[in-house]
């Protein structure tokens, strides 16, 4: 909580917030049952966010390392992306009694 009041706090970073917001949200929403090539790319997006390494985010590149909480920031945004789309299909799409599984389900 303390690393989004940080965040937060310093308007000069609201597009670098954004950026960061994209550069998650994009390759989660991505996520389809294509290939299991296409669910390791998107995985290895998000992974290499986390860990710093600049990642294409529409035209430019972003890191999460141009901020001490960068990095903290997607894997909370991540985190509850995933938890949230996987609720979403276990419980409305899939209904509760289902034996499939969702891609979203295997990230998790």
């Amino acid at each position: 909580m303390r690393y989004k009041l940080h965040l937060l706090l310093f308007f000069q970073l609201k597009k670098y917030k954004f950026d960061l917001q994209k550069a998650v949200n994009t390759p989660v929403n991505a996520i389809a049952p294509t290939s299991g090539a296409h669910l390791r790319d998107k995985l290895t997006r998000i992974c290499a966010l986390i860990a710093g390494q600049p990642v294409d985010s529409g035209n430019k590149k972003v890191t999460s390392r141009d901020h001490p909480a960068g990095a903290l920031f997607c894997k909370n945004l991540f985190a509850n992306k995933i938890v949230v789309s996987a609720f979403f299909f276990c419980t409305i799409l899939l209904g509760p009694r289902s034996n499939s599984s969702a891609c979203v389900v295997v990230v998790v």
